[in-house]
């Protein structure tokens, strides 16, 4: 094994987005392993995640919830359609149900326009296909995605407005140059062209198992586990106020109250530390833990 006078370093494990749902489960199962023994016996303390994609349900319908905070939905459809649609957006509504169908409707055509990564960004998608994407759960078409850079790369053209998707153009140019690859020793002819985004890992390709990863928050606050949640307040994709919701679902106990927190005296965000009450269930190697911090950004 490589690198061992490392292995008893404090491990903390990071993701984002969709990593929700793959870095509780990854947790847990490395949690599993070392109780029974085995090995390697790394010292796992916590993980990190940002505006991660944590339940189906809670994250797709806070996005209307989001939407009307930011002033993107007005009070009048907001509150018609949360009482038509009884507060479920997101699963198919009774098709009979016309006047919660008639909201979402109104409810799309205002977001349509929208950025969902960041709301104050201009969507620049909308170059490349007229078909909005608003109410998917991956919001980033990886073939737009693509031909666009192509378009960029080839051109060395970048058209106004700005848009996000610019500063990747250099990292296509960048890691698909020979010298490049060969000073990264990338075997010649194993890839055609490199791709920020796997396309062929899409919706058609694979099936989504596990649509919530709540169940093994819960059981990682549990076991003691230090947790990290921070969110951006202008990404749609994960509403902060899904993530908020899911968290106060595991009814931990408040250690410090919401309160701000500042980078170089200037805000940054809010901040609330929750805690598990019962350090009896914690693994031993981890007493004294038992938190969960959120953040956001």
């Amino acid at each position: 094994m490589a690198h061992l006078k490392f292995l008893f370093n404090p491990l903390y494990i990071r993701g984002d987005s969709y990593s929700g749902i793959t870095v509780p489960m990854l947790v847990q199962e490395i949690s599993n392993g070392i109780e029974v023994g085995d090995e390697p016996l790394t010292n796992i303390r916590g993980f990190l995640l940002g505006n991660p994609f944590t339940d189906l349900g809670i994250d797709m319908n806070a996005r209307i919830q989001f939407a009307h905070r930011m002033t993107l939905l007005s009070d009048q459809l907001y509150k018609s359609t949360k009482e038509d649609c009884n507060g479920e957006y997101f699963f198919a509504p009774d098709p009979s149900n016309v006047a919660c169908i008639t909201n979402l409707q109104a409810v799309k055509n205002c977001l349509e326009k929208i950025y969902l990564p960041n709301v104050l960004e201009p969507k620049c998608s909308e170059f490349l296909s007229p078909k909005p994407i608003t109410l998917e759960w991956n919001t980033r078409n990886s073939y737009l995605e693509k031909t666009f850079l192509d378009v960029l790369i080839s051109t060395a053209q970048l058209p106004q407005p700005w848009c996000r998707i610019y500063n990747m153009v250099l990292s296509y140019i960048w890691a698909n140059d020979k010298t490049v690859q060969a000073a990264l020793h990338v075997r010649e002819g194993t890839i055609k062209g490199w791709e920020r985004c796997n396309s062929s890992l899409n919706a058609t390709n694979y099936a989504h198992d596990i649509t919530s990863s709540v169940s093994y928050q819960q059981n990682l606050t549990k076991k003691g586990f230090h947790a990290l949640i921070y969110s951006g307040d202008h990404d749609m994709v994960v509403p902060h106020v899904g993530t908020q919701q899911w968290i106060n679902s595991l009814n931990l106990t408040v250690k410090d109250d919401w309160r701000p927190w500042f980078v170089n005296s200037q805000i940054a965000g809010e901040q609330v530390r929750q805690q598990n009450t019962n350090p009896c269930n914690a693994l031993p190697w981890l007493i004294g833990g038992l938190q969960i911090i959120y953040c956001r950004i």
